[in-house]
């Protein structure tokens, strides 16, 4: 059993278990993320001794992985257990992350000191918690990947969200508190990053344009490389998607989607690619607990095993299926960085004015950022034709 551990407890453990190494992870593509980086400083001859926070995607929703997700032997896991958010917690939380902010050595130091590891983004709340109580130590951060949606414009902060948005919501005031805090929160992380060093295990560089970060794909293959005899295991039974159009779902919230237009979308689909001769499996995101009810009228097999990251099975696979398709999820963009799947966005073919704000950013921002790596036909009888 996987017990619990606070922000504050953190340095007496760190210090008691001689910890090196501090990890947060919500998801099982996360889990790979820690393993990544772990095996880089591995390489580089450092002996980890890690620490894995498992925290959840949102304070009303619980852990989706545990210790099983990791490959690594050198962690202790612990659930994180969240403060209570009140108005004195944030006001403090702010002053010592400015703090944090101010004080953080930049320079690089990979010896004799404690690794913070997380996906996209420093986490600095960890580093505030541990800085001041642990003496004669440096530390050195590591990011890993989160996801694709961190790369998309709509996600990234901008005060001229506000402008546009300010009139959307009933509720002016508590729109104005979240965007003020937000602001402080992107305030402290600009100072904080700001000339300092880190290692970066994310898929793509981003600038003008994203670059393919080649060190980071190479590791990330490796380390699925490496798991992929525990899929001989029959419940996984993973070799009848070898093949197959695969079709990966979203954990879209289902009050944003209007008319059933998903599911709508994907009888179309189904039943066209059915038409056809093709064999589709349809693997919901690890979020949707409840895919085998909600999907259920459609004309397919579903993959129900969702404890598996869907880059472990396109690994045990060696890339073998006819086609790959999903909404705007990462995976299309894994699939085919690591094994030149034949990857296609549903972008163009969904209906999207039947769907909230959010994910119609979302779908947007992954055409406009992902065109040229993975297509976004306008019709189902151009995405048929691409999978032939």
């Amino acid at each position: 059993m996987i017990e619990r551990l606070k922000y504050e407890e953190l340095s007496e453990f760190i210090q008691k278990n001689n910890i090196n190494f501090i990890a947060s992870a919500v998801t099982p593509w996360h889990a790979s993320g820690v393993d990544v980086s772990i095996k880089s400083l591995e390489d580089k001859g450092i002996v980890v001794n890690g620490l894995v926070l498992i925290e959840i995607a949102s304070l009303d929703s619980t852990p989706i992985i545990n210790d099983t997700h990791f490959q690594n032997k050198c962690c202790k896991y612990y659930y994180l257990e969240y403060p209570l958010f009140t108005t004195s917690h944030i006001i403090k939380n702010i002053y010592t992350n400015i703090y944090s902010a101010l004080s953080v050595e930049k320079k690089a130091c990979l010896d004799n000191a404690i690794y913070i590891c997380s996906p996209w983004s420093i986490n600095i709340n960890v580093y505030s918690a541990i800085c001041r109580k642990i003496k004669n130590k440096k530390f050195h951060f590591i990011l890993y990947e989160e996801g694709l949606a961190t790369y998309f414009q709509c996600n990234k902060f901008s005060y001229s969200n506000l402008r546009k948005n300010h009139n959307r919501h009933n509720n002016i005031l508590k729109e104005l508190l979240s965007y003020g805090s937000k602001a402080i929160n992107n305030w402290i992380y600009t100072i904080f990053t700001k000339g300092l060093y880190y290692s970066n295990y994310n898929l793509f560089y981003e600038g003008d344009q994203l670059r393919p970060n080649s060190v980071a794909i190479d590791y990330y293959k490796e380390i699925l490389h490496s798991k992929i005899t525990d899929l001989y295991n029959e419940t996984y039974n993973v070799e009848p998607l070898r093949k197959s159009v695969i079709i990966c779902t979203q954990a879209y919230k289902r009050d944003k989607i209007y008319k059933n237009t998903d599911i709508s979308t994907l009888k179309q689909l189904i039943n066209s690619l059915n038409a056809k001769g093709f064999k589709v499996i349809l693997k919901p995101h690890p979020y949707e607990k409840d895919a085998a009810i909600y999907y259920s009228h459609l004309n397919c097999e579903i993959f129900t095993n969702n404890n598996i990251s869907f880059e472990y099975i396109i690994t045990y696979l060696k890339g073998d299926i006819k086609a790959l398709i999903s909404f705007s999820s990462t995976v299309l963009v894994t699939a085919k960085l690591f094994y030149n799947v034949n990857a296609i966005a549903l972008t163009n073919i969904v209906e999207i004015e039947n769907y909230g704000q959010y994910i119609q950013g979302e779908l947007m921002s992954f055409r406009d950022t992902f065109s040229w790596l993975v297509p976004s036909p306008s019709s189902i009888e151009e995405l048929i034709n691409i999978i032939k």
